[in-house]
């Protein structure tokens, strides 16, 4: 896309994107070498890179809307994308927009090429620089939800100090942090082999294993039985996790209790069949009765029958002795 044409839409209600998930509309606020700047009605800054805009388009309905009306003093202003990301380094942050590679978290470095997420359900997530899209600041109900979950986690740190007790996950990650101390992706994986990663968030291309070797070309997986070698250019992101282990009795009770509560339902099952078993055998033995109560009331209806029939034969003998003898 030329930049004449994009400075001429500054200001104004566009498009970006036609349809699917990376499709926003708002007020183009800014253009830059690498990089635009939306801003949505409800007030979310997006900063989409130039090179994955697949269209854009001019809204003629929007100048008649509240966006021209939005305050345009909380975007930030740099000449390129990776610039503008240093400075939302410790801010939430939404990455990829809503798409399947999308994550929200606090944006803990920008590298080279890749830049450093935080999440507590991924742990580090690492993105490569040319597979973002867009970057967006964090709306005020995300800073709500992060500001009590950080206020959370503060009262659940200073109640494990006073207890003697280091949260784990602060040490990880520390430790991860030191070994993604690397200028490149290439030399990050380097330095993360025998890690435990995940590669990509979702899709076919998704995949969790051993990280056991990596070069420039390609990095090598053990999964399960499996060998898997993935080229490194179609890496979009991959996360080592960082829970504690402090979760995994908490995982293990869960299991054992999804285990009693299958034993009990198996248990129920198991007398439920007993009872539907125990039902029908006892209808089967009131038919089984019923059936013999049939057969002995025609038994003694056959008997019925024969006996009126050997009286009827006695009668007609006695009338045809008595006609004779007249």
């Amino acid at each position: 896309m030329e930049d004449n044409y994009l400075q001429s839409l500054v200001g104004k209600g566009v498009q970006i994107h036609r349809g699917g998930p990376d499709s926003n509309t708002g007020k183009l606020l800014d253009v830059t070498e690498d990089y635009v700047a939306l801003q949505k009605d409800d007030g979310e800054i997006i900063y989409f890179k130039t090179s994955h805009i697949k269209s854009i388009r001019e809204n003629a309905m929007i100048k008649f809307n509240s966006l021209l009306n939005t305050d345009e003093t909380l975007f930030i202003k740099a000449s390129k994308f990776q610039e503008m990301a240093s400075q939302l380094k410790e801010q939430n942050v939404r990455i990829n927009g809503k798409g399947p590679e999308s994550r929200v978290g606090k944006l803990v470095d920008v590298r080279d090429d890749y830049v450093i997420i935080y999440t507590e359900d991924d742990g580090l997530i690492f993105y490569k620089d040319q597979h973002i899209k867009s970057l967006s600041t964090p709306l005020e109900k995300l800073e709500s939800t992060n500001d009590s979950g950080e206020n959370e986690t503060e009262q659940n740190t200073e109640e494990l100090l006073e207890e003697g007790e280091v949260p784990k996950v602060n040490t990880e990650l520390e430790n991860l942090l030191k070994l993604s101390a690397a200028a490149s992706m290439n030399d990050l994986l380097s330095n993360l082999k025998y890690s435990w990663i995940k590669v990509n968030r979702k899709g076919p291309e998704s995949v969790e294993g051993l990280l056991v070797d990596s070069s420039d070309q390609h990095l090598v997986l053990a999964v399960d039985n499996e060998i898997l070698r993935i080229s490194t250019y179609h890496i979009k992101n991959f996360s080592v996790n960082t829970k504690t282990s402090k979760e995994e009795p908490e995982e293990k009770n869960d299991s054992k209790e999804d285990s009693k509560n299958s034993k009990d339902e198996s248990k129920d099952e198991s007398s439920e069949q007993k009872e539907s078993k125990q039902k029908d055998s006892d209808n089967n033995e009131s038919k089984e009765q019923n059936s013999e109560d049939v057969s002995e009331a025609q038994k003694l209806f056959e008997e019925r029958l024969k006996v009126a029939a050997r009286k009827r034969n006695r009668r007609i003998r006695k009338n045809a002795l008595q006609n004779k003898k007249r």
